[in-house]
């Protein structure tokens, strides 16, 4: 086999060339696109929803932290059922003896996504019972 260029090359070459200016002249349009709409806005933020800001980073493949799996938000909320005085740094521990690493203001932002009222507040006697008293009433 040779290293001369054979005429499939030349087409493959052409036809790659061709959809790299399709796709530049594609995002050019959206860049004006995206000029005309901010220009109408005069100035106003837009307020996007949550799903909607979703949609976006998907579509923009923004990485960012990876949600939580779906197997840890069920262990904390059925943690946080199960032992109602628990606070979220006891989940957490528990959470490590079985060898999942996450931290306590994940607990927390699990629980307040779930809507659980209390959240991660610890038991009043088990705060005495530590002698941590003081950091609830000071």
């Amino acid at each position: 086999m040779t290293n001369a260029i054979q005429p499939f090359h030349l087409i493959i070459i052409d036809v790659a060339g061709w959809l790299n200016r399709h796709q530049q002249v594609v995002i050019d349009s959206l860049i004006e696109e995206n000029r005309v709409l901010k220009e109408q806005l005069e100035g106003h933020r837009l307020r996007f929803t949550d799903e909607q800001r979703i949609r976006l980073a998907v579509k923009a493949n923004v990485p960012g932290r990876p949600r939580v799996g779906q197997e840890i938000t069920d262990l904390v909320l059925r943690m946080a059922r199960e032992n109602v005085s628990s606070g979220c740094d006891r989940i957490q521990g528990a959470l490590d003896n079985l060898g999942y690493i996450i931290a306590p203001n994940t607990v927390k932002n699990i629980l307040k996504r779930h809507r659980y009222a209390e959240g991660c507040r610890e038991s009043i006697a088990g705060a005495m019972f530590h002698g941590q008293f003081n950091r609830w009433t000071g």
